[in-house]
């Protein structure tokens, strides 16, 4: 048993990823690295990828990581996701949440109001803004990001 740090991203598209860092715990079972994340010794800075909790169990095929030859395992463009990852990446084992979807035209959803909602008219069409744009910049810049993630079909 050795601990690890190790990082891992998903690419959805040219415009979207996810990733994370995982501190914490390995060993060998049979042709597999089991890894367990810990709590990590210090916060991520923000120019790093957040850390996972705490208690996510997954295991990689060690053929997978010796592929690499010491760098990263890259799958291949359009290839289902590897049986390690969705509990790498939320700790619960479950299936087809990575699958992809086909882009279709989107449906009106009507949802209630928040009471913290913010908006901005874009077009002639009101849209509530992101919750990380409200967070993070000036209100005379929403309208300009707001345009910019509904030109690129970014929603959130």
């Amino acid at each position: 048993m050795g601990a690890c740090r190790l990082a891992w991203t998903r690419t959805y598209d040219a415009w979207s990823s996810q990733g994370e860092q995982h501190y914490g715990r390995w060993s060998l079972e049979g042709e597999r690295v089991c890894c367990e994340t810990l709590e990590p010794r210090e916060e991520a800075s923000e120019t790093e990828m957040r850390y996972a909790p705490a208690g996510y169990k997954f295991a990689v095929p060690i053929d997978d990581i010796l592929s690499a030859q010491g760098g990263y395992f890259q799958a291949k463009d359009g290839s289902k996701a590897a049986d390690w990852e969705l509990p790498a990446r939320t700790g619960k084992l479950d299936e087809g949440m990575w699958e992809p979807v086909q882009a279709t035209e989107p449906e009106a959803v009507h949802r209630p109001a928040r009471a913290d909602a913010r908006y901005v008219e874009i077009d002639g069409v009101v849209h509530e803004v992101a919750g990380d744009i409200v967070a993070n910049w000036p209100e005379d810049q929403w309208p300009r990001l707001m345009r910019c993630r509904l030109r690129f079909g970014i929603r959130g």
